[in-house]
């Protein structure tokens, strides 16, 4: 495939994925028994993986196994400790800098149907569903049929072009939720890009180096779950520096971006781009 099919294939999987987005907010609000099955309301999140199911039902050339589901292996684990080791990092440099403080007083968390909850059992459902949404409905789309799309250009190219259109996905997010914290669209969202790219190259080198599309779908929720823990356990006092995206992140995760980013172009240039 020449540069440019792929491009259009690529933005067409974002608008169809955009418009799934929305066909499923709509049945959410529409279906009541759905806040059942989905409480922390993520249902919309499974329109990449329905996007990808879709676009290989439509061309005949496609298949299933193009989303390399694949086993995983420790390499999985090494990097989602580093991830994990990142966030530490993070939470500690805030508090130390007063962004933010233990909360010790009771805290309470308010599922999609309205119905309060304990934090501790927020999280543990919360948990078990984001690897179902966030981990297959997400990354199916992204690092598998994405990937695969792209897999032939330039490591660079291919890095920029997924983790740009991942981002864009959550524009409308962004939209809705009013810069997600931020008072700024423009600087939220622009900071949301910066660190989607130094994430995503954490997933694309697990996706590479396990030429599996299961270390994404285990890692991508460990992101979601770590910051739901933060959030329990520690009081925001400054929304700037402590909302997600924030400057104070995206400086923590650079070098961790720049050490995957620097492997994973090995192990693609050498197995992955034919």
């Amino acid at each position: 495939m020449n540069r440019r099919k792929t491009y259009i294939s690529a933005i067409l999987f974002l608008l169809i994925a955009i418009v799934l987005t929305f066909l499923l907010a709509i049945i959410a609000v529409q279906i009541p028994i759905i806040k059942k099955i989905d409480p922390i309301g993520q249902l919309p999140i499974l329109s990449p993986a329905l996007a990808a199911f879709l676009m290989i039902m439509l061309n005949k050339k496609a298949s299933i196994k193009d989303l390399n589901f694949r086993k995983i292996n420790k390499h999985v684990v090494y990097i989602i400790l580093a991830y994990i080791l990142f966030k530490l990092i993070e939470t500690f440099i805030q508090y130390l800098f007063g962004n933010i403080s233990l909360n010790i007083g009771e805290n309470k968390c308010f599922l999609y149907s309205g119905n309060q909850i304990e934090f501790n059992q927020y999280i543990f459902k919360a948990s078990i569903l984001t690897i179902f949404f966030a981990g297959f409905g997400e990354e199916i789309g992204w690092r598998g049929f994405l990937f695969n799309k792209l897999k032939h250009l330039p490591y660079l190219e291919m890095t920029l072009t997924l983790n740009i259109i991942w981002a864009f996905w959550h524009l409308p997010m962004f939209i809705i939720k009013n810069g997600m914290g931020h008072d700024n669209l423009l600087i939220s969202f622009s900071l949301f890009i910066i660190i989607s790219i130094e994430f995503g190259i954490l997933l694309n080198y697990i996706r590479i180096k396990t030429n599996s599309v299961f270390g994404a779908v285990l890692l991508h929720p460990v992101a979601n779950i770590s910051g739901w823990i933060v959030i329990g356990l520690f009081q925001v006092n400054n929304e700037f520096w402590t909302q997600h995206p924030n400057i104070i992140s995206i400086l923590i995760i650079l070098p961790f971006s720049i050490y995957y980013y620097r492997k994973g172009r090995e192990l693609y240039e050498t197995s992955m781009a034919k």
